[in-house]
């Protein structure tokens, strides 16, 4: 997974191209038989996941699918070997900064 910048916060994140081209070890799971997308369960039910779509990884190891659209409008990648200025004991961000 890749490191991106979101507003304040740093995310995990990868782009998910389909059941056969993987990734593979997501959680993603076939929706149904002979579908075209996947699925994800998240607390309190689950979500498509569309080849193409971004998985966000959240703090309890849940995966949230976002449109590639909204995902590229909304993070920005690091550079590699960036460095996270001011992350505090609970992973909260006050800047983000590459070397």
């Amino acid at each position: 997974m890749g490191m991106y910048f979101v507003e304040t916060a740093v995310v995990d994140a990868v782009q998910w191209l389909g059941l056969k081209e993987g990734p593979h070890d997501l959680g993603v799971s076939e929706a149904k038989r002979g579908a075209s997308y996947g699925w994800v369960d998240l607390p309190g039910g689950g979500r498509p996941v569309y080849p193409g779509d971004w998985l966000v990884l959240g703090d309890k190891d849940e995966r949230y699918p976002i449109h590639p659209g909204v995902f590229e409008g909304w993070a920005k990648p690091l550079a590699d070997g960036a460095v996270v200025d001011g992350q505090n004991d609970e992973g909260e961000n006050d800047a983000c900064r590459s070397e």
